[in-house]
């Protein structure tokens, strides 16, 4: 979780955009969308609760430590057992980064299943039929918003604006949403992009299996139904990224012509 405001150059406080600082704004607030439902534990899945037990923390307080707001979750969720606590918080800390990494590499996203919004469908009719989101074809891919004259790049400060429409000191995290460049271009790794979105998803499938081993390991630590449903979470998760890894690389691969280095299977 990364409650900071975005900025290219330099990191500012979110009390900062909230008293208007920021931006120079009269009006300003904070909100949030929460998935909560039916579940016996609100979320589905129990690690899940996190999100809500630290927005409501740092919306009273975004002072607030946020490695330290997730070790009081843990041990108010659960208790703590040195293993409970550094093995969950290894499984969280990079959830999210890893879940971006295999669906949305480089900010190449929009590549899933319009009617569920879940599983991958790469050239979905409504989005990708016309060059919305991935915009690939033999030599390239992503998109040049910056060239778009009713683009979401045109809705951002002028100074953000100027960093987006430069490949060069656009993040790389956004790069393929804001640009279209070729699968060989170098990135700061000195990855090609067709490297990088190989490894990623390898890795994140990778990543998945370590969590399921850490997650496994605090069994007699933890009540059977809590450790039973994230189990089951982390499985069908893993089931999820090969699903995404496989049709996500292959994909590419096709696409461009360009073999991973490292001859890894690619379906």
């Amino acid at each position: 979780m990364n409650f900071n405001i975005y900025n290219p150059i330099k990191k500012k406080n979110i009390i900062k955009l909230l008293t208007g600082k920021l931006n120079n704004t009269k009006y300003n607030g904070i909100n949030g969308i929460s998935n909560v439902g039916n579940n016996f534990n609100w979320t589905g899945n129990d690690l899940a609760q996190a999100n809500l037990f630290c927005y409501g923390k740092l919306s009273f307080n975004p002072n607030l430590n946020i490695k330290n707001l997730l070790n009081e979750w843990i041990i108010l969720s659960f208790n703590k057992n040195y293993h409970v606590v550094n093995n969950i918080k290894t499984i969280m800390k990079n959830s999210w980064y890893n879940y971006e990494n295999y669906t949305s590499p480089l900010g190449l996203n929009g590549m899933y299943d319009n009617k569920t919004h879940y599983g991958p469908n790469i050239d979905d009719s409504e989005y990708n039929s016309n060059g919305l989101y991935h915009n690939s074809n033999n030599k390239s891919l992503g998109i040049n918003r910056y060239k778009q004259k009713k683009s979401c790049i045109h809705q951002y400060s002028k100074y953000n604006r100027k960093i987006f429409s430069n490949h060069i000191t656009c993040p790389e995290k956004f790069l393929l949403f804001f640009h279209n460049l070729p699968y060989n271009y170098i990135l700061k790794s000195k990855k090609t992009i067709i490297q990088h979105i190989y490894d990623v998803h390898f890795s994140g499938v990778k990543t998945i299996l370590i969590n399921i081993y850490l997650w496994n390991k605090l069994k007699k630590h933890i009540s059977f139904k809590i450790f039973d449903n994230v189990k089951k979470r982390l499985k069908k998760q893993y089931i999820n990224a090969c699903e995404w890894r496989d049709q996500i690389n292959s994909y590419f691969y096709k696409k461009s012509g360009i073999k991973d280095k490292f001859n890894r299977k690619i379906y």
